[in-house]
């Protein structure tokens, strides 16, 4: 059940799901690219390279909020 909220908190705002799971260093290793692009994006800096970081940011917001550090592959779901 934790698993589906922090993947819909994934979705939502990538990292936090992540540290919903307990993943801290990867959680807010995705806060702060979110914070960094969003400024980037804010002040047109560059704003196409933040817009691929942004979206690459959070799919990997979604793979991690699956992915389990047991197995190093996407956890398996019990029936």
């Amino acid at each position: 059940m934790i698993r589906h909220i922090a993947l819909v908190l994934n979705f939502l705002l990538p990292g936090l799901g992540s540290l919903v799971l307990g993943k801290w260093r990867v959680g807010f290793a995705q806060l702060a690219i979110l914070a960094v692009c969003i400024l980037a994006i804010s002040y047109s800096f560059h704003s196409f390279y933040f817009v691929v970081a942004l979206v690459a940011d959070w799919i990997s917001g979604l793979i991690v909020a699956e992915w389990s550090p047991k197995t190093g592959a996407v956890a398996k779901r019990k029936a």
